[in-house]
Parts: structure tokens; sequence; C-alpha cells
């Protein structure tokens, strides 16, 4: 009887261990995701900064290139808090998981635990579903984007055999 008391209490503190552990998991993914915002809001405003140089220097190609690199990091940005937000998400739910479990083996839930850890779930999965759907719009806007930047290189590749022909013509006469 007394190795059954001694396993419960041993399964009891695993699973209080466990819960300790997922919420250490989710503030260590978090943060390290928060840093990867931080260090794009930074770029993002020293492509700012470029952009207002070329302006004040009357580089219209500078202006251009910098504004393109700032939407580049727009979409990082987008990007990445999509995946903080997924982080926090999925982290709350694997702590409201060990949370219940642990409260069912110390005899612990009741109804009205049960519907607050029930509805903490269904919560974050409504932000999965947002960091998801926000993820999407970034990959459409990228897209969009590589699109832009290949039908300008292809335009002007155009223009560019254009005017080989018209030289070659020229040089003909």
């Amino acid at each position: 009887e007394n190795a059954l008391v001694r396993a419960s209490i041993e399964y009891k503190d695993a699973l209080s261990d466990q819960v300790k552990a997922a919420q250490a998991s989710r503030i260590a993914k978090v943060s390290e995701l928060q840093a990867t915002v931080s260090m794009l809001e930074t770029q993002k405003g020293l492509a700012a900064q470029s952009e207002q140089i070329a302006a004040l220097m009357g580089n219209e190609v500078g202006v251009r290139r910098a504004k393109i690199t700032q939407l580049e990091i727009d979409i990082k940005l987008t990007k990445a808090k999509a995946e903080v937000a997924k982080a926090e998400a999925e982290g709350t739910i694997a702590v409201a998981e060990a949370t219940r479990a642990e409260m069912q083996a110390k005899g612990e839930i009741n109804p009205v635990k049960e519907a607050e850890i029930a509805a903490s779930i269904r919560s974050a999965r409504a932000k999965l579903a947002e960091a998801d759907a926000i993820r999407k719009s970034a990959e459409v806007t990228d897209r969009e984007l590589t699109n832009l930047r290949n039908g300008a290189n292809n335009a002007g590749n155009g223009i560019s055999k254009s005017m080989d022909g018209a030289r070659e013509s020229v040089e003909g006469v």
C-alpha cells in the first residue's frame, strides 16, 4: 500500500512538473519569436530611413528599392507575428491540457474548472486559425510582390530586346 501511495504522489508530481515545463516552453518559444519581430521592426525602420535619404538626394530608384525592401520586411514581420500568435496559442493549449490532467489526478477538477479549461482551449484554437489566416495572407502578398518583380524584370528584358532589335535595324541602314 505504501508503494501505491508513493507511486500516486510521484505521478501527481510528474503531472505538476509537466504543467511547469509546458509553461516554460511557451515562454521560451514566444520570447524567441518576439525577438525576431523586434529585429524585423528595426530593419523596417532602417529601410524607411533609407527611403527618406534617397528621397532627399532625389534618387528615385533608391526610393523605389527602399519601398520594396519595406514591403518585403512587412511580409516577414506579418509572418513572424503570426508565428508568435501560433506559439502562444499552442502553448496555451499545452498548459491547459497539462493543468486538466494534473487537476484530474489530484481530484481537484470540477465542472467550473473544466469549463474554464475547455474555453481556454477553444479560444486558443481560434487564435491558431487566425494566425494561419494571417500567415496565408502574407504568403499571397509575397507571391504578388514576386509576380510584380518578375513582371517588371520581364518587361525590362522585353524593352532591352526591342532596343537591340532597333539598333540592329538602324545599323543595317
